[in-house]
């Protein structure tokens, strides 16, 4: 079993050179996921260790933040009475501070949800998610064939994009999104609790009325058979970013 350590180290308070390569900041509905409905922050920071095909998210540009700058821009947009804000990208654990970002963020949101696909890992995060615990959730979308070891424990939901004709038979996708070869991508695996978190499957949108029903029809399908928690990207069918 995972046991949390009994000392916290203190991250040092970030300071206005602390800069991030971000994308965009933007307010909006959280349309997937264990927080799917939700009124929240985004902030999607730039740069993916990964390429994966058909990623409906757009990081190649960024501008460099720093932390104090990003507060400032979520003051200017976002309503008080908003209590969520995701971190997204690319992949916010290949940036430095990224850890001293989230523990900032806790001083004005009630909740942290980091969208990770779990291939890289940021050393200085520990100590922020023991002692912050629930009030910061990694929701992981595998996208290799392994997850970085220091990640697993820590993961509090997992998310898996599926299309059809391209499922094992345990409901999960049987292939890599970076070059569609046949290597099924990470299986869920038992996090600090000793229990595996849930599962949420979405369907793939490929832009194609056709494929994108076969694709929602194959998800629907793939928790209806494993007992997966269905969840469709609402703010697409609201028309929200």
């Amino acid at each position: 079993n995972f046991q949390q350590p009994l000392a916290v180290e203190k991250i040092a308070p970030p300071t206005f050179s602390s800069q991030l390569s971000v994308e965009e900041i933007f307010y909006t509905i959280q349309g997937e996921g264990p927080l799917s409905g939700q009124p929240a922050c985004f902030i999607r920071l730039a740069g993916c260790n990964l390429q994966c095909r058909m990623c409906d998210s757009y990081f190649s540009s960024h501008v460099p933040f720093s932390i104090d700058q990003v507060m400032s821009a979520i003051e200017k947009i976002v309503p008080k009475h908003v209590s969520l804000v995701v971190v997204t990208g690319g992949e916010p654990f290949r940036q430095y501070y990224m850890p001293q970002l989230v523990e900032r963020l806790l001083d004005r949101f009630a909740t942290v949800q980091l969208e990770t696909s779990g291939s890289c890992y940021q050393k200085h995060f520990d100590p922020i998610k023991w002692q912050f615990g629930n009030k910061i959730m990694i929701v992981c979308s595998p996208k290799t064939a392994k997850l970085h070891s220091k990640i697993i424990p820590l993961i509090d939901a997992y998310k898996y994009v599926i299309r059809a004709g391209h499922i094992g038979d345990d409901g999960l996708p049987n292939e890599e999104p970076q070059h569609f070869k046949k290597v099924p991508v990470a299986k869920p695996e038992p996090n600090w609790t000793g229990t595996i978190p849930l599962i949420y499957i979405s369907p793939w949108d490929e832009r194609d009325v056709e494929k994108n029903l076969a694709n929602v029809k194959a998800a629907v399908e793939s928790c209806l058979q494993h007992g997966y928690v269905l969840s469709l990207q609402i703010h697409k069918i609201v028309n929200l970013p």
